[in-house]
């Protein structure tokens, strides 16, 4: 099964690009409203250099969930307006 979900209001503390058998992606690390730390891969390279630390944004993944594992990827990232 393979659904988007947007999770909101996620601040930004960090990336580290690595190269796979199937090219460039980013680990970003993210600290929730609640103080948990997120991780999720982001396969688009144009979006590396706006993961800036301390930046707060919303996110949309890709969710894939099969028998063995579920696997959480960035499709869509955009800061947060201030407010």
């Amino acid at each position: 099964m393979t659904f988007t979900a947007k999770v909101e209001n996620l601040e930004i503390r960090g990336h580290e690009v690595k190269s796979g058998k199937n090219g460039e992606y980013a680990i970003v690390r993210f600290d929730a409203e609640n103080g948990d730390r997120l991780e999720f891969v982001d396969r688009d390279s144009e979006r590396f250099e706006f993961y800036k630390r301390g930046k707060v944004c919303d996110l949309w993944l890709k969710v894939t969930n099969t028998a063995k594992y579920t696997n959480f990827t960035i499709s869509e990232m955009r800061y947060r307006e201030e407010e």
